[in-house]
């Protein structure tokens, strides 16, 4: 394996690692726990016009993108800690 590939893997690995450290993390847990909820129940409220509604649902999708991109580095770091321990095997 060449130094290059090593490097983008242990790259990989990093920022998976990263990216669970921050989406275990207990205050961005409560977080979007929080904000959630927040969000849920003022989408279940009658006075929220189209604008607001809007405005929410592009808040829930953010925060559904965001871990969801988080998650899939995650796994990507993953895959990467798989391949190098394999490599190494050898």
């Amino acid at each position: 394996m060449s130094k290059k590939r090593e490097g983008e893997l242990r790259k990989q690995i990093g920022e998976g690692f990263e990216a669970k450290r921050i989406l275990d993390n207990p205050l961005v847990v409560e977080y979007f726990e929080n904000a959630r909820g927040g969000i849920m129940q003022r989408l279940q409220t009658a006075d929220v016009d189209e604008e607001q509604e809007r405005e929410l649902v592009r808040m829930l999708k953010v925060m559904a993108h965001f871990e969801r991109d988080f998650t899939k580095k995650i796994k990507s770091g993953n895959k990467a800690e798989n391949l190098l321990a394999q490599l190494f095997k050898r």
